[in-house]
């Protein structure tokens, strides 16, 4: 074999494993991007900070959307808040029926609120804050609330075995559990329904981070997980209106968050789309010379 020939395969060989290096690089080093982040589009202060309760501090937590208002539960304060979703202002209150209110839920007529010192679910008239039904939670701390326009979703925190807490379905004439998963992460808040898809905040033990999932409310499969845009935040409330999800932080501030798209790195595409031809092209001129 003619010495140039040798030459040539051999560059022809270092070519390819260049293309595969590089391509490699580009590709698979890249840090993913999730087809969408949420992002903050609006925020008010919490009912707490705006009606101070003498000798009480202000927790805001569960979050419900009627259609027009936002619905509040004020853990620290044992209050119900009616919100305009604009300003905050507060259009009414009512206290709770059980001690630290949690997750809060509208289901087109009544709000749903669990509170987790009783363990159990209140059916409430939303003018009165009246009980109309209530009944205990699967589990031994209720947190977030859902409704889906047929069921009731409860988020739920094991405190014997946190890494094991769980997400039940109700049945909402008799609390009877229909169906139920674990939770994605450890720690779970608030909960929403979007008419498709659970959603649901918690915390990640493993990641160490605050996350929001997006979940398949028949499977508990994760269908995409959001990094909670707050620094130093402690997201709890969950609720969707229609279009965007609002989220009510511990520190006091309930923001409204809008998924947006994301534009997926370019550098895989430029990899293949521009070295691999270069590489074709090379190698059939070196073939031709041969």
């Amino acid at each position: 074999m003619k010495k140039h020939t040798i030459q040539k395969r051999i560059l022809v060989l270092l070519l390819v494993s260049l293309c595969f290096v590089t391509t490699h690089i580009l590709v698979f080093s890249t840090p993913k991007v999730h087809g969408a982040e949420l992002r903050i589009v609006h925020s008010i202060d919490a009912p707490g900070k705006l009606n101070k309760v003498p000798g009480k501090y202000s927790v805001p937590m569960g979050l419900a959307w009627d259609g027009e208002y936002l619905w509040n539960a004020d853990f620290a304060q044992d209050r119900i808040y009616k919100l305009n979703p604009s300003n905050g202002e507060i259009v009414k209150f009512f206290s709770s029926p059980g001690r630290q209110p949690m997750g809060l839920a509208w289901d087109g007529e009544y709000l749903w609120n669990a509170a987790s010192q009783t363990n159990r679910i209140y059916k409430l008239t939303p003018s009165t804050g009246r009980t109309v039904r209530t009944f205990e939670s699967p589990g031994r701390q209720p947190m977030g609330l859902a409704w889906d326009g047929q069921y009731l979703w409860n988020a739920v925190l094991n405190s014997d075995a946190p890494l094991e807490s769980t997400i039940y379905k109700l049945n909402p004439s008799t609390g009877a559990v229909v169906f139920s998963f674990n939770h994605p992460g450890n720690l779970p808040g608030g909960l929403a329904w979007d008419g498709q898809y659970l959603w649901n905040v918690g915390f990640n033990s493993t990641s160490i981070e605050h996350m929001i999932y997006k979940l398949n409310p028949s499977t508990g499969e994760i269908i995409d997980s959001f990094g909670y845009p707050v620094d130093n935040g402690n997201p709890m409330g969950l609720t969707w209106d229609g279009q965007y999800l609002w989220c009510a932080d511990s520190n006091g501030t309930i923001y409204k968050l809008d998924v947006q798209q994301v534009q997926p790195s370019c550098l895989g595409t430029l990899a293949i789309s521009i070295i691999m031809p270069v590489t074709l092209i090379v190698i059939s001129v070196l073939r031709r010379r041969e």
